[in-house]
């Protein structure tokens, strides 16, 4: 074989090999796979490469948006798309939610105290609980279905938050999981919620 036939294969083994791109970059948390390792490739919570945010909260199992579906009295399927979380007064907490159709789910609770843990008034926690479910707007259509702690009509039931995170006036943050008994109207209209436990999330 001549010189002349050698010298492109030569002049191939000459270039130099370009690496091959890395697929690991900064995760954006949508449905495209960008990291093929199982290592976190961000600072916040394990994140899977999947559509699903799992970044909110570090150390919490809720997630923001959920849907809540109500069965009893009526029977809906209710679509949190709204969240709002207020911190008052440095150890009680609110958690909002609203659908876009005028559906207001309301979680209150506390003094929570300095730690995460468990909040159960009926258990010996301080201060009060409130959880509402209303639509409001007024007119035919406006009904307000809750479960107060304070209220002794209430008795009967109960509900309890699983607080995985709380940040307290440095915050506000609080995450966590509620399981409550059927909220009811004041005729004593009553209405189930699921699927539980219920997700607290601020994001």
């Amino acid at each position: 074989m001549t010189i002349r036939r050698l010298l492109p294969a030569l002049l191939l083994l000459a270039l130099p090999l370009q690496a091959c791109p890395s697929d690991t970059v900064t995760d954006d948390d949508d449905a495209v796979d960008d990291d093929d390792s199982a290592a976190d490739d961000d600072d916040s919570a394990a994140d899977d490469d999947d559509a699903v945010d799992d970044d909110d909260v570090a150390g919490c199992d809720a997630s923001f948006p959920f849907t809540l579906e109500i069965t009893g009295d009526q029977s809906l399927s209710l679509p949190m798309t709204q969240v709002q979380c207020e911190d008052q007064n440095g150890d009680v907490f609110q958690w909002r939610y609203e659908t876009d159709d005028d559906w207001v789910f309301i979680v209150r609770a506390g003094p929570l105290g300095d730690e995460p843990g468990t909040y159960d008034v009926r258990a010996g926690s301080p201060g009060s609980m409130v959880v509402t479910l209303a639509k409001e707007g007024g007119g035919e259509d406006g009904v307000t279905y809750n479960w107060l702690s304070s209220n002794p009509q209430h008795n009967d039931r109960n509900a309890t938050i699983d607080l995985q995170v709380w940040e307290g006036s440095g915050g506000p943050d609080g995450c966590g999981l509620l399981t409550s008994d059927a909220l009811g109207t004041f005729d004593g209209r009553m209405v189930t919620l699921g699927p539980q436990p219920i997700p607290l999330a601020c994001d």
